[in-house]
Parts: structure tokens; C-alpha cells; sequence
């Protein structure tokens, strides 16, 4: 045996000499014993590092010159190209240089090597199994040793199959066509089109071999080595080989899944295990029936622009991604931007509804948290831009407002209810859309979607020095200062306005902003900066 790399072997290179030197005598000496010689060597493969790439040795009569050919040198494939799922029978020659070979239907052959021990224990277990058992082998082609010998192909997998070799030597030059999954779980239909049934999962980077093929080549039925088989959608895998030998399967008609011997129990597919969110994309734009593809996003921070993710169509499309958290006790704000509609959820309850909604519309909505929690997120594209994005976090109960929600479009008599909300990077910055704020204690829509008004109070510090007051609301708002009404604008319709003070005091001052909402859209906002040091919201 010999490795293409001889790091990490512990041996230095005299001491690879005198025992290459030592295992040729040993083998001429054996001479039909060498296979003997072989499996001791195979007790010496497993003590070297896994990273390597491991190539039997049968040198032929004792003799280290050049073997004559005897075998036709293949013809599908060059150096450095790969294979995937190439067709051919395992045979075991002698005097050749490598124990295995694969002949292909045209007669040529290729010698192979196992990438790993494991995987040459693999092909020998293989080869045992009859006289000339078909195979289907992926790996890497390497040249030729010397001129005229079979190429090497460094074998990443192997499969036993049923199938029987090509007679037509024009079929056999082409490799048979697989399918690698680009996407960390993709559904497997029982026909060409997501409207069938889901028949399993795929996971990213697996690999199957494609065994039919609708006219149009935009849904492939593959067979996994898990013993799954269906049709997926030709856009969520990358296809290597040549798509046209697939025959065209009838879906009328669909290919009977084969069955595995009773001895060999189908191996259960491993969970996938997301980090980030759980991304589920549909092809409409109500989250309906099963996700075309799922991914694992670290972010939910996305832009297509007038595009959309792959596969799924410019317009018309929907998103879920959820995930669950663990946080410290506190008050967690989110907030969201979204063209077009976008939902949040927590532990199952609705904290965010803007669906439908405007384009390009920002809102911000709190809740108190502690603990492990479940959070959705939904979003959907009708048409033109598309983007999205959502965060969250836990904000400061310092300067807290006490917030008090009432009934009707006048904040007097008994409030519906009262809770402790502290300020944002604005003091105070809502926007509900078509919806009402949230009760933390009983949930969503208390107060229904129009007709209620809301009082905020709270003490906030100031720099001695003249001050704007500024709010922008849909409908009215008025706010006042340690009593003194600065902004009244108590009506209907979206509004921006400010009012200017003079001299105030520093030190701390207590702020109550009123509002009420009529019908249709509801938001506030409210700031202030002294003048002369302006820079943003304070």
C-alpha cells in the first residue's frame, strides 16, 4: 500500500524505504499469497490519518517492472474530472497493478482506490458479493502510473444496484446523471409538481441519482441511497451529468419505489438541526401546502429588489421563519420593515399584524419576555419590490413610560388597561398599521383595531436650554410638559408637527403625550432636542 501524502505516518523516509523494500520481497516471495500480504497491509491503513487517499498495491509475479496492459483504458473521463454515479462492474484482475477495477459498458476499465479504509473495505465487500456485481461509483479520476495502464478513479462512494449494464456503448460513455441538493431540506413529491403528495426530504449536499425526468426537465425523480425516491424541483439541485439519457417518466404511471432486502432496514434520516431561523419558502402568497425549499438564516435581513429568492417567482410568494430563544427577564422590543405584509407571533400569539399592508411600512411593537420562547415570523410579496426585515431586543426599563389604553376616541374614565413601557431610540415610537397595541397581561386586540385612545406619562432628564418638541401621528395627539400643553393637534388624519419652549429648566420633567385613534392607520411618534445640539431623536 502507498499513500499520495506521507504527512502525519510517523515514519521518516528511510524508514518508508526499507519497509516498501521489505513488503515487495514479501510479496514476491508469497507469490499467489499476496493477497495474503494485502489484508496485513489493510491492519497498517488504519493507523494512518484519515485526510489521505489510500491505493492498493498488487505488484504482478514479484517483479516491480511495468505490467503488460491488458485492460482498455477508459474513456469517459479525464484526469481531475469527477464522476457521479458512473456505471460499471466490479472485478477483480490479476497481475494489474490495483486489486478493483470497473469495467463500463464499452469494454474499457478504470482502476480503483477507496478515498478512505473504510471505503475500501466498502468495494471489497462489494466485489465479494457475486462474480461481476454492477456498481455505480462517484470519486475523482486520476491519470494513469504509466502510459497505456486503466486511469484511477479515488473513490468518495460506492453503491451496489440492480440495474445491468448498457449494451450500447453510446449510453455507457456518458455517466450516469445526478442531482445534489442545494438547500437544507427540500421536499420529495410523488409526481412532477408541488400539488402531489410529499413522499420525504432531501438535506443539503445529499446526493441521488436521477432516474427520470419530466418532458420540460423542470421536475427530476431521483433514488437516494436512503432508499427514498420522488420528484423534486430541478431549480433546488444541482445536476451533474447529462439530463437528456434520463428516460421520460409518465406521471400517470409513476416508477414503483424499490424495495431494499429485509436485512438491510432503511436508515432513518438525521434531523436537521437549524442555528439561525427556519425558513420555509412557498410559491404563494398564503404560506399554503408544503415549503418548495428550507433554509437555516442566521438573520432575518433581506432585499431582492424586484427578484425573489430561489427558486420561488418574482411576485406572489410568502416566507415563515421561526426559531426559539432563551432571554433574561425584560421588556423586548421588535421592530420590522416589510414590502409587502409581514406578521410576528410569540409562543402562538399574535404581536404584529400587518397583513396586508402598506409597502415599505416600519412598526415597532413590544412584549415582556422571560424564559424560552417560540417566534414566528410570516411574510409575504404581492408584487413590485420585495424586502424584509425584523429585530429584537431587550430595551432599558429606564425612563419608563406608564402607558394607559381606553376605550373610544377620548382617553377619560377607567382605562381598558395599564402597563409599564419604556422608550425606544424615540421616547415614544408605534406604529400598529391597521391594528392596536398589545396588552402584555391579556394578549392581542383588547381594544380593538379603531376607536381607542392611549396616555403616556413619564420623568425624563434636561439639559437647561430652549427646546423642540416634535410629534408625527395618525389621528390626534397632544403633549404636554410638567402640565403645560406644548403641541395640541387633536384630529383626524396623519400629522408632523412641533412647538418650540423657551427656558427650560434643567433637571428632570415629567411628560404626558395623549393620543386616539379614529379609523384606518395608527402610529406615534414623539421626540425632543434642545437647540443648538441637535443630532437625532432624544
Amino acid at each position: 500500500m502507498f499513500t499520495r501524502s506521507g504527512r502525519g505516518t510517523g515514519m521518516g523516509r528511510s524508514d518508508k524505504r526499507m519497509r516498501f523494500a521489505v513488503a515487495l520481497l514479501l510479496l514476491a516471495l508469497c507469490g499467489s499469497g499476496a493477497l495474503v500480504a494485502l489484508t496485513a497491509s489493510a491492519q497498517v491503513i488504519a493507523q494512518v490519518p484519515r485526510d489521505h487517499t489510500y491505493i492498493p498495491l498488487i505488484p504482478s509475479g514479484g517483479s516491480v517492472a511495468t505490467p503488460t496492459p491488458t485492460v482498455r483504458v477508459g474513456a469517459v473521463a479525464t484526469p481531475g474530472q469527477r464522476v457521479y454515479g458512473l456505471l460499471g462492474r466490479l472485478e477483480r484482475l490479476t497481475g494489474e497493478r490495483y486489486t478493483h477495477y470497473l469495467r463500463i459498458a464499452d469494454g474499457s476499465y478504470y482502476a480503483l482506490a477507496g478515498q478512505t479504509p473504510e471505503i475500501e473495505q466498502q468495494i471489497d465487500l462489494l466485489a465479494r458479493e457475486g462474480e461481476y456485481p454492477n456498481v455505480k461509483v462517484w470519486g475523482e479520476v486520476q491519470a494513469a502510473i504509466r502510459a497505456g495502464e486503466a486511469p484511477l478513479i479515488v473513490v468518495t462512494g460506492v453503491l451496489g444496484t440492480e440495474a445491468n449494464l448498457p449494451t450500447a456503448v453510446a449510453a455507457a460513455s456518458i455517466p450516469v446523471p445526478v442531482a445534489v441538493v442545494k438547500f437544507d431540506e427540500v421536499n420529495l413529491y410523488s409526481g412532477p409538481g408541488s400539488s402531489n403528495e410529499v413522499v420525504g426530504k432531501v438535506v443539503r449536499q445529499q446526493t441521488c441519482v436521477i432516474t427520470g425526468r419530466n418532458q420540460a426537465r423542470t421536475w427530476l425523480q431521483l433514488t437516494c441511497t436512503d432508499g427514498q425516491q420522488g420528484w423534486i424541483d430541478a431549480r433546488l439541485v444541482e445536476v451533474h451529468g447529462n439530463v437528456a439519457i434520463v428516460l421520460v417518466v409518465n406521471p400517470a404511471t409513476p416508477t414503483p419505489v424499490p424495495t431494499l432486502p429485509a436485512a438491510t432496514p432503511t436508515p432513518t434520516q438525521t434531523p436537521v438541526v437549524f442555528s439561525g431561523w427556519r425558513t420555509e419558502l412557498f410559491n404563494n402568497g398564503s404560506l399554503a401546502g408544503e415549503p418548495v425549499a428550507v433554509l437555516d438564516v442566521a438573520n432575518i435581513n433581506f432585499n431582492w429588489g424586484a427578484g425573489a429568492p430561489s427558486p420561488l417567482p418574482a411576485d406572489g410568494f410568502s416566507i415563515r421563519f421561526s426559531r426559539r430563544i432563551s432571554v433574561i427577564p425584560g421588556y423586548y422590543q421588535f421592530t420590522a420593515t416589510a414590502d409587502d405584509g409581514v406578521r410576528i407571533w410569540v409562543d402562538g400569539r399574535m404581536i404584529l399584524n400587518a397583513w396586508p399592508a402598506n409597502p415599505s411600512q416600519n412598526y415597532v411593537v413590544g412584549q415582556v419576555l422571560t424564559g424560552s420562547h417560540d417566534i414566528r415570523v410570516e411574510y409575504y410579496e404581492q408584487s413590485g419590490l420585495a424586502n424584509v426585515r425584523v429585530d429584537f431586543g431587550a430595551v432599558s426599563d429606564n425612563s419608563a413610560w406608564q402607558a394607559s389604553y381606553y376605550y373610544g376616541a377620548n382617553p377619560v374614565g377607567n382605562p381598558a388597561f395599564q402597563q409599564q413601557e419604556p422608550r425606544g431610540e424615540n421616547p415614544l415610537d408605534y406604529n400598529w398599521s391597521l391594528g392596536s397595541p398589545y396588552a402584555f397581561t391579556l394578549g392581542p386586540n383588547v381594544l380593538g383595531n379603531d376607536y381607542w385612545s392611549a396616555r403616556w406619562q413619564g420623568k425624563f432628564p434636561f439639559d437647561g436650554g430652549n427646546y423642540v418638541f416634535r410629534a408625527a401621528a395618525d389621528d390626534g395627539v397632544r403633549l404636554y410638559l410638567n402640565g403645560l400643553l406644548v403641541l395640541d393637534h387633536w384630529r383626524d388624519g396623519y400629522k408632523d408637527v412641533s412647538n418650540r419652549v423657551l427656558g427650560v429648566g434643567p433637571g428632570e420633567h415629567t411628560i404626558v403625550v395623549e393620543y386616539y385613534e379614529r379609523t384606518g392607520n395608527a402610529s406615534i411618534r414623539v421626540w425632543w432636542y434642545r437647540e443648538g445640539a441637535y443630532v437625532g431623536p432624544q
